[in-house]
């Protein structure tokens, strides 16, 4: 294979970041060749590298346009990004890249050290890597596809960061929700600090914006600092420095010694943001490690800690990490604690307010309390006592409050008490036998007897307050979420009408019957909708829809083809327990939202429980 065959390869991690899919997914197309009734052999290896298959990218190409296999309708401009060359490393590639990007140069058949030197004269960050060179000859041709790929400078760095050359660095670092996490505790009330990095590449792209300017000492951080146009500054600085440290990965004696040196280093003013493992620096601790934390903590540093959910950092992701909020100047006497791994989700704008009240407490400048939603205010004395410094299930306490408890109970015992709905459950046993006949959706589509169309990528965050559009999904995962109806208008295509059925085919299939129409579907759900001669109704095809072997691909799901008369009569059965079904969905929502009431108001004290003989209807 020539040099330059060799520059444009793709393993199998690769494909499936081209796809958009998961690694095991890319394993599965190769075992099944058949794509819609016509075998589409998966590529064959072009090499074997250090016992790792890499493929051809025009195969690889060529392969997912013809199956229309993955998710990425863009892998033909995406591919060249990825195929990164063989024998590279990240660091070259890293510096190339910023060399293009500070210069905005083809870098292929360009004089380098010439650009280098006319954009770092002082070698201040740049110029020394460009001299000394050392990478493949084809990498500047890499880097001038991938600039090429990409969607500006941070879209060009995160794909270099989540590529084939970053892997092969070992590095699996934090999820985007503990880096906005962390970002959002370090930033919090800190307006006009200077930021000192933590030297880990995607936390500091995400606390560089947040800040006035940064302390960059290391040459990796101001090539970063040139392409993305962070100010920098100095450490003669007199502004107030947020220092951020990642420990994760580290021992545990060199955790405790660390948040010992950041503690001490602080200057008045100043407030550190470590973030580690739970294990060390919230969990129970004993012996010597136990004293070494204790030792730190108790001049009075620490304003917060937090214990994080597991799964936030990839390396170990059924560990626990942890963040503590250090200050500098006169030692706290009250610490604020918080266990946030309770299974929900956090609201990082007020967690935030929370860090900035607590950093900054009444009497230091801030001239509003409020009451905290996730900390819990603790005297350091009874913290140092002993035991975990998080103990699980730290959370602030709230006041009990009258929310409308009441009108909640009283709202949810009248859907209780509601009769329920009839279901006509008569039959008659046919004398004659028919012969049975069925049709798969597949040759309904292809007879013009059913019409696919598909949804529309909708979050939940694009829900409006006001909103009066409905957006379904065949399992409810957007359940009560309303859109603006002038939003919704921009989304073309994705609109029901009445008696349309909405299904979803994966991981288990699942249909509903959208009676009303107008409403607007959520992807991956779609519709079908029956056309005047389909010789099904919509009821009985959600109902054959429901009741799919999981995994099976929905164009050879089979429906009754049965006379129109008779497949009226089913559907109007099967409309009638649908009905029954979503009373039922409805009840059980209310018997819930009584049990919860009953709870939170008597826990509050604006409900009491009468006697065993009574109800809150005192019937």
């Amino acid at each position: 294979m020539s040099t330059s065959e060799l520059t444009r390869l793709l393993t199998l991690p690769d494909i499936a970041a081209l796809a958009g899919v998961q690694r095991p997914v890319v394993s599965m197309w190769r075992t099944r060749v058949s794509v819609r009734g016509v075998t589409v052999p998966f590529p064959v290896a072009a090499a074997v590298i250090d016992g790792v298959e890499h493929f051809a990218m025009d195969d690889v190409v060529a392969y997912l346009g013809a199956t229309g296999r993955g998710r990425n309708t863009e892998s033909a401009l995406d591919a060249p990004a990825l195929a990164a060359p063989v024998g590279a490393e990240h660091s070259s590639a890293e510096t190339l890249l910023a060399l293009a990007l500070v210069t905005g140069e083809d870098l292929a058949d360009a004089d380098l050290i010439a650009l280098a030197t006319e954009v770092d004269p002082d070698d201040a960050f740049l110029l020394g890597e460009v001299r000394r060179g050392g990478w493949p000859a084809v990498l500047p041709g890499f880097i001038d596809e991938l600039v090429a790929a990409s969607l500006g400078h941070e879209d060009a760095l995160s794909r270099l960061d989540g590529g084939r050359l970053a892997r092969g660095v070992g590095a699996r670092g934090c999820t985007q929700e503990l880096v906005d996490l962390v970002a959002s505790v370090a930033a919090a009330g800190r307006s006009g600090a200077v930021l000192d990095p933590s030297a880990d590449p995607l936390l500091d792209r995400a606390l560089a914006p947040l800040f006035t300017a940064l302390l960059a000492d290391d040459r990796r951080l101001r090539r970063h600092a040139a392409i993305l146009g962070w100010a920098v500054t100095d450490r003669g600085t007199t502004s107030p420095v947020v220092r951020v440290r990642s420990l994760l990965g580290q021992p545990r004696d060199d955790v405790l010694n660390a948040l010992d040196e950041l503690a001490v280093d602080l200057r008045p003013g100043d407030v550190a943001v470590a973030l580690g493992p739970a294990a060390t620096m919230t969990d129970e601790l004993t012996g010597k490690a136990a004293k070494l934390r204790a030792s730190t903590l108790r001049p009075g540093p620490l304003v917060a800690a937090l214990r994080l959910p597991r799964g936030m950092w990839r390396t170990a992701h059924r560990q626990s990490p942890a963040v503590w909020v250090l200050s500098g100047g006169d030692g706290r006497k009250e610490v604020c604690l918080a266990d946030l791994d309770n299974g929900g989700g956090i609201d990082l704008t007020d967690l935030s307010a929370d860090i900035a009240q607590a950093v900054t407490p009444m009497g230091s400048g801030r001239t509003e309390a409020r009451a905290y939603r996730y900390l819990r205010p603790r005297d350091l004395r009874q913290v140092l006592a002993g035991g975990p410094l998080v103990p699980r299930g730290t959370r602030a306490q709230h006041l009990p409050v009258e929310d409308g408890v009441l009108d909640r109970a009283y709202a949810a015992a009248s859907v209780l008490v509601e009769p329920l709905p009839q279901v006509t459950t008569s039959l008659t046993v046919r004398r004659e036998r028919p012969v049975a006949s069925s049709v798969s959706l597949g040759e309904l589509v292809a007879a013009k007897r059913l019409t696919l169309r598909q949804g529309r990528r909708i979050a939940p965050a694009d829900g409006h307050p006001a909103g009066t559009v409905h957006v379904l999904t065949a399992d409810g995962s957007l359940d009560g979420v309303l859109l603006d109806p002038f939003d919704a208008r921009a989304r073309s295509g994705g609109w029901t009408e009445p008696g349309d059925v909405v299904f979803l085919e994966k991981p288990q299939a699942r249909a509903e019957v959208d009676s009303r129409g107008g409403n607007l579907v959520g992807t991956p759900s779609r519709i079908l909708r029956l056309a005047e001669n389909a010789p099904v109704s919509a009821h009985v095809l959600a109902e054959r829809i429901n009741q799919a072997p999981p995994g099976t691909e929905w164009r050879t799901w089979e429906v009754p083809a049965l006379p129109r008369a008779e497949a009226e009569s089913l559907g109007t059965r099967l409309a009638e327990v649908n009905r029954y079904r979503t009373e039922l969905r409805r009840r059980e929502q209310a018997l819930n939202a009584w049990a919860d009431a009953l709870v939170t108001g008597v826990a509050a004290g604006s409900l009491a429980v009468p006697d065993t003989t009574t109800t809150l209807e005192n019937r």
